[in-house]
């Protein structure tokens, strides 16, 4: 059966229920953006994104989990969004601020120009265990596929913690629980390659952008270039490094999705390799408003589509790229509306997610 065939119809709460769950252990940061005025003047705005909502358009409550350390300050607008996810949240109390985090664009629009990052408020880190142990509400339910977005030494961390459950060092945790791991890396300080890699293949999905991945792997970006040729250049030399460890280590080699903003995500998967479109094409950019919560978007629409079809990466990266569209259309989350299937996916932005999905699949197909 084709990617295609696959998004003929959304699947019923019965098929769902036969499915797992994936989850993020990314925080929820109330997000401000700074952006200076073509007179100079720097101005903030103030809004929020969520990767569990991106699965949500693919999934049904049930099926998706995410951690809110709920602080005084805590916007009600943002928890009346949040409800879309239902028992999808696990709200825990948390003594002063939310964590609120500043991104500084050095142009006159979110988006435009150099960016950079830094917390207002501390962090709390949520860890494997926290998914898992009581109270939390996944504790007999506990989720297939995790998105990470972290640093190499957090990274670390991360993976050090799933060996511990499964050696039976962790309270609390059954051994059996070894969850599969998407790594979404933000590495600014350089990080030897071979250092990096031998982290790298631990998880069994790697998705970085271009950039990122240039960084990490001390390659130049060259803007005289073709995107599409440097995304595969790169995706391509990374596949080279892991092979030999995963090889070396027993390991099936994780699968590789590399993004490239308005071009789509070049994937090398053990099972497949290829392209998959954005799906707001050329003459559609007008559309996009905000490229911040495109990477979060896509990564969670992707871990929907792993769950859906049995690892299936090609079916996951289509989930991924019509979830990413929605992402992008505006600053903060698109609206949801129910769509008559008992929660299962909704319509986003009044468009229906699947519709979207099939458009992209129908344009992989295309000679």
């Amino acid at each position: 059966m084709s990617s295609t065939d696959l998004f003929l119809n959304k699947p019923t709460p019965s098929q769902l229920g036969e499915k797992g769950r994936v989850a993020t252990l990314g925080m929820f940061i109330i997000d401000h953006f700074e952006v200076t005025d073509p007179d100079g003047q720097k101005r903030q705005t103030e809004e929020e994104a969520v990767p569990m909502i991106a699965a949500r358009m693919f999934l049904s409550p049930s099926h998706v989990g995410l951690v809110v350390d709920k602080g005084t300050d805590f916007p009600p607008a943002f928890e009346n969004k949040l409800s879309v996810l239902g028992e999808g949240v696990y709200w825990r109390a948390r003594e002063g601020g939310t964590t609120r985090a500043l991104n500084v664009y050095s142009g006159s629009e979110v988006g435009e120009g150099h960016q950079s990052f830094r917390y207002l408020t501390p962090s709390l880190q949520i860890h494997l265990s926290d998914l898992v142990c009581p109270p939390s509400p996944w504790a007999q339910d506990r989720p297939e596929w995790v998105h990470v977005v972290v640093r190499y030494p957090r990274a670390h961390a991360i993976v050090a913690e799933r060996d511990a459950i499964a050696r039976g060092e962790v309270e609390g945790v059954v051994s059996s629980w070894k969850p599969k791991m998407i790594w979404e890396p933000l590495d600014v300080q350089r990080i030897g390659v071979d250092e990096w890699c031998r982290l790298a293949v631990n998880f069994e999905v790697i998705s970085p952008n271009l950039l990122e991945l240039q960084h990490i792997l001390h390659l130049n970006h060259d803007t005289q270039q073709d995107t599409t040729a440097q995304t595969e250049s790169a995706a391509t030399r990374l596949h080279s490094l892991l092979e030999p460890l995963a090889q070396s280590s027993g390991r099936t080699i994780p699968t590789i999705v590399l993004r490239a903003g308005k071009y789509g995500s070049y994937t090398i998967s053990p099972t497949w390799k290829g392209w998959t479109p954005a799906y707001w094409q050329e003459e559609e950019q007008g559309r996009v408003v905000d490229p911040t919560g495109g990477g979060n978007g896509f990564l969670g629409g992707f871990a929907a589509g792993m769950i859906l079809s049995g690892d299936d990466a090609r079916f996951a990266t289509i989930c991924g790229s019509a979830a990413a569209s929605f992402m992008i259309q505006q600053r903060g989350l698109p609206v949801y509306g129910l769509s008559g299937q008992d929660g299962v996916g909704g319509r986003w932005n009044g468009d229906d997610p699947w519709a979207r999905a099939r458009d992209i699949a129908a344009r992989m197909q295309e000679p």
